[in-house]
């Protein structure tokens, strides 16, 4: 597969800035700033990590600014800090740990904000032989929680969502990663983030995109 669908660009141009972060100090004159994450199997897990070598990560407003997962998953890009929207590839073929292959696009959300702020960020793709529940005439959002896990919740209406504790996937909002599947995308194509208890660098506002997976990290304090 070749770099995420022209789509994704063209639906995020009118989205770029739009995500909130707050109480959290960041240079206003910051021209750019170092990327990075890690890209995981779905199931990856610490005891059995199955990372995801060879996906692109572009950034949409500037393809010379890119990077390809290593492979333990790892990967590092500068953004540029007034425009923090990428598009992201998967690999062509999975890696041992995994079956079947990547086939859902996604778009990764990299505030200075919660970059800055100490946010890991961590993303997670699923095979064809994996997919949980998926429309791509629908939008989807995975957000990655840094901090003690608390319910999130967003605007747009879903399926029921679902949250990884570090072990396995279970129904429910609150964990290290939680999966808001076939979101109704509105006319804005953004979602509102939100979380209980507030207190949260990186909720607000998500672009969502019919067929890819809109992927954000959450410092929770």
């Amino acid at each position: 597969m070749g770099r995420a669908p022209a789509l994704i660009a063209l639906a995020l141009a009118a989205c770029d800035g739009t995500t909130t972060a707050s109480d959290a100090p960041v240079d206003v004159d910051l021209v750019d700033f170092p990327f990075t994450g890690t890209f995981l199997d779905w199931d990856s897990t610490a005891s059995a990590p199955c990372p995801i070598a060879g996906a692109t990560w572009i950034a949409h407003y500037d393809d010379q600014r890119s990077a390809t997962t290593e492979a333990d998953g790892t990967f590092m890009l500068r953004l540029a800090s007034y425009a923090t929207l990428l598009d992201v590839t998967p690999p062509p073929t999975a890696p041992a740990c995994a079956q079947g292959t990547y086939a859902v696009p996604g778009i990764a959300i990299a505030p200075p904000a919660v970059v800055l702020g100490g946010g890991v960020f961590v993303a997670r793709a699923f095979t064809q032989s994996r997919m949980p529940a998926f429309d791509a005439t629908r939008g989807a959002l995975l957000i990655h929680a840094n901090g003690t896990p608390r319910a999130f919740s967003i605007s747009a209406t879903h399926a029921p969502e679902q949250a990884f504790d570090g072990t396995a996937w279970v129904a429910g909002a609150s964990g290290v990663d939680v999966y808001f599947p076939s979101i109704d995308v509105p006319m804005t194509k953004l979602t509102t983030v939100t979380v209980a208890g507030g207190n949260a660098i990186g909720v607000g506002a998500a672009p969502l995109v019919p067929g890819a997976i809109t992927y954000m990290t959450v410092i929770l304090r």
